[in-house]
């Protein structure tokens, strides 16, 4: 009651101009946080290490994330929006040797470097089959990484990443939607 009986004894210039101000407030609140929610990205998942992204632009270099949206069809991913790392790119070597990926690229002193990404599965958790991605259909297999695609991991035992699906690009099935940066 005391609210309103000063606002009856307010100048009503004054009244308004507070009402104006406060407005004021609200929208610029509104807009900024319209424009971060566009902007951060929400890893739902257990199996990336980072629950929140801030979208940029660009093309993903090795070490960025991205958010990628998988088919409908997938038996897994289901038409999922998903996040993972680039770990391996254009003109990089994509080495498999069974059920273990390699990513080998050149140093700057010329000498070829592997890094190890991870071991496919042939089960989910759920026991179901799952098929590795594996372009030569041999126990060894190593393959250029083609222009304009990526190979993504995430370093979770059970990540549904390109280990099984294969590379993701920016027009593919498996569609990379953004590059993003890790915030927390």
């Amino acid at each position: 009651m005391r609210f309103l009986k000063n606002i009856a004894e307010m100048d009503k210039f004054l009244l308004a101009k507070r009402l104006a101000v406060a407005f004021s407030a609200m929208v610029v609140i509104f807009l900024m946080v319209s424009y971060v929610t566009g902007k951060v990205v929400i890893a739902w998942g257990e199996s990336t290490k980072h629950l929140l992204f801030w979208k940029i632009g660009g093309r993903p270099e090795k070490g960025d994330y991205v958010v990628v949206a998988t088919p409908k069809e997938d038996k897994f991913a289901k038409g999922k929006v998903i996040t993972k790392q680039v770990v391996c790119s254009e003109g990089d070597e994509l080495k498999i040797t069974g059920l273990h990926y390699y990513c080998c690229s050149r140093e700057d002193s010329g000498l070829k470097k592997c890094v190890y990404l991870g071991r496919a599965k042939l089960r989910s958790r759920k026991g179901e089959s799952v098929k590795p991605f594996n372009p030569c259909g041999t126990h060894w297999c190593v393959v250029k990484i083609p222009p304009g695609k990526f190979f993504v991991v995430n370093h979770h035992p059970d990540s549904y990443d390109s280990r099984y699906y294969g590379f993701v690009s920016f027009d593919g099935p498996y569609r990379i939607l953004y590059v993003v940066r890790p915030l927390i």
